[in-house]
């Protein structure tokens, strides 16, 4: 069965369900183990926030460079490399990005892929979704344990403080993460296809490093900045994705023309 049929079987499989919408019980679709950690993740960055004062410098330099880190991980990682393959990489890059990857602890990347290639596949119906042998192991050591360390034994940090700045930067991330699927699907323009729900959103864009472009990345799923503007606008991932490609790591970068952008437009834009 080719990758194709198996997002369309899961598609078919998440939509079976609405046939009988009456009897449908929506609270067994509630995953609780997960509402309570995120529940208790957000607990932590509140507390962070009102005590951010008594934090070092240094503890907050590391939490915001391990958000760009675990960031990229998922951009231009998860999402641009793996998922459709709008560049290529070369091995050191592919390690790199997924080792940053486990520091964002959402979902291994073949469960990633999946899920978003089902969500471009089932965008905006009931199909659409919103163990791999090493990566809680590793999530768990790349997202908490070695961030939380650091300011503790480098900085003499306090262990609590450490802590709760890695909670906080993980919280924030997630948010970014989640806002992509929320927000940047109801709030904003669609000039490239008035037809589906994606919009361009700026505010997502600056959190999500360029992922908030949407009305375009729906659009050209295939285009490798995700945006007509390239790093012109809000899109760190792109710059990161092109300074790779200078140093020769990444290459095969696929862009959509300005000719076929403009006849999108016309045609089915605002």
């Amino acid at each position: 069965m080719s990758s194709d049929d198996c997002v369309q079987r899961l598609c078919e499989i998440n939509s079976k369900e609405i046939q009988e919408p009456s009897k449908r019980n929506y609270w067994n679709d509630l995953i609780w183990k997960k509402i309570i950690v995120l529940l208790y993740v957000h607990i932590i960055f509140i507390y962070t926030l009102t005590s951010v004062h008594t934090f070092k410098m240094n503890t907050i330099f590391l939490a915001s460079v391990m958000y760009i880190l675990s960031g990229l991980g998922v951009t231009a990682g998860a999402h641009r490399l793996w998922s459709h393959r709008s560049y290529k990489a070369k091995l050191p890059l592919r390690i790199f990005l997924a080792i940053v990857n486990c520091m964002a602890w959402q979902v291994p990347i073949y469960d990633w892929c999946r899920d978003h290639r089902t969500h471009h596949k089932c965008s905006e119906t009931d199909g659409d979704p919103h163990n791999a042998r090493y990566f809680i192991p590793m999530a768990l050591i790349l997202c908490f344990v070695i961030p939380t360390l650091i300011p503790y034994y480098m900085w003499e940090e306090t262990l609590w403080n450490s802590y709760c700045a890695c909670v906080a930067r993980y919280c924030v991330l997630l948010n970014a993460a989640f806002s992509v699927n929320s927000f940047a699907h109801l709030l904003g323009s669609r000039p490239y296809d008035v037809s589906i729900n994606p919009r361009e959103n700026k505010i997502v864009a600056f959190f999500a490093m360029g992922e908030g472009f949407h009305n375009y990345h729906h659009a050209f799923p295939q285009d490798y900045s995700t945006s007509e503007f390239g790093i012109s606008k809000l899109n760190p991932t792109t710059l990161f994705i092109d300074m790779m490609a200078f140093v020769g790591l990444a290459y095969r970068r696929n862009k959509i023309s300005q000719q076929m952008i403009g006849a999108r437009k016309r045609r089915t834009g605002e």
